[in-house]
């Protein structure tokens, strides 16, 4: 994860340059303490509840450009790599029944004493559209996600803002093989809810950002044209007319079903949002025509093909 890191600063991604000494960026102290020296970069966590869209829109485009040259590198060796999807779909499971066992057992040891449960009601209800929601998923759902390395913390905590440019994206730490619209529908769900109101305004900023560096064409090729921008100092496809008319429509109807959703004059209000919702958000934004995809390519595995 390091070394991926370091491709990304040198590529051209805001992060934080690592130091090396004697060719080595890993030192050790003489107790045995191992640590490594990065640059330090000025900044600030994006403010969750003041976020711009102009904020937004360097985020995505930080986003995809370190899909874009993570797409670039071998993934074998990579954390992850090969990812059995079956077993990911096994382990939501899991976890929804873990969870409710624990409930349970509370429950069950309050009720024993005569004591009331101090599980919060929200939490149960979160659970029960946790559960809902993986009954509605098809076997090949998490098939038809694009695949790929990622930075698997894409949160604010891990970005920092000067203006309306960003200066950093850190902790790569956890950077491994997996379902590369986890980082896009995390930095969505984190930066444009407020109050369990979406901002398809924001939204939409954060995804026009995104395909600057990283355009779904048909059949999930990718193609990236250099060039420059003077917000993210990031190589992006030129300036051109692009037609989101279709993604609000098509992130409303995907919060109605996917969330428990009610509704205020226009806007979703979401009143659930547990994983794997993120994932279906977004796979379903992608998968519309304003992004070049069709629905025979979103039911294969995309090939990518990288142009430029």
């Amino acid at each position: 994860s390091m070394q991926r890191q370091i491709i990304a600063q040198r590529e051209g991604v805001p992060c934080p340059r690592v130091r090396s000494f004697q060719g080595r960026v890993l030192r050790t102290l003489p107790d045995g303490t191992v640590y490594m020296v990065m640059e330090f970069c000025p900044g600030a966590v994006p403010d969750r509840d003041g976020i711009t869209a102009e904020q937004m829109n360097a985020i995505g485009a930080a986003c995809g450009a370190i899909h874009r040259i993570f797409s670039q590198l071998p993934p074998q060796g990579v954390r992850g790599f090969p990812l059995d999807k079956r077993s990911v779909l096994d382990g939501l499971w899991e976890h929804y029944r873990s969870q409710m066992a624990e409930c349970r057992a509370e429950k069950a040891e309050k009720n024993a004493v005569g004591m009331r449960s101090e599980m919060p009601p929200e939490f149960l209800r979160a659970l029960e559209r946790e559960r809902e929601i993986l009954e509605k998923l098809s076997p090949d759902f998490l098939s038809r996600l694009e695949m790929g390395i990622g930075h698997e913390d894409f949160t604010p905590d891990n970005m920092l803002l000067a203006g309306d440019r960003v200066s950093a994206i850190l902790d790569f730490d956890r950077s491994q093989y997996g379902f590369l619209l986890h980082d896009v529908g995390r930095a969505i769900l984190s930066l444009a809810l407020k109050d369990g109101e979406l901002d398809p305004g924001k939204a939409d900023a954060f995804l026009e950002g995104y395909v600057e560096q990283r355009s779904f064409g048909e059949n999930g090729k990718m193609q990236v044209v250099p060039a420059t921008n003077s917000t993210t100092h990031l190589p992006v496809r030129p300036a051109r007319e692009r037609d989101f008319s279709q993604v609000v429509p098509a992130l409303r109807q995907s919060l109605r079903r996917r969330a428990g959703v009610r509704t205020k004059g226009n806007t979703p209000v979401v009143t659930s949002c547990r994983p794997p919702y993120g994932m279906d958000v977004c796979a379903r934004l992608f998968r519309k025509r304003s992004f070049g995809w069709n629905r025979r390519a979103a039911n294969t595995e995309p090939q990518r093909e990288v142009r430029g």
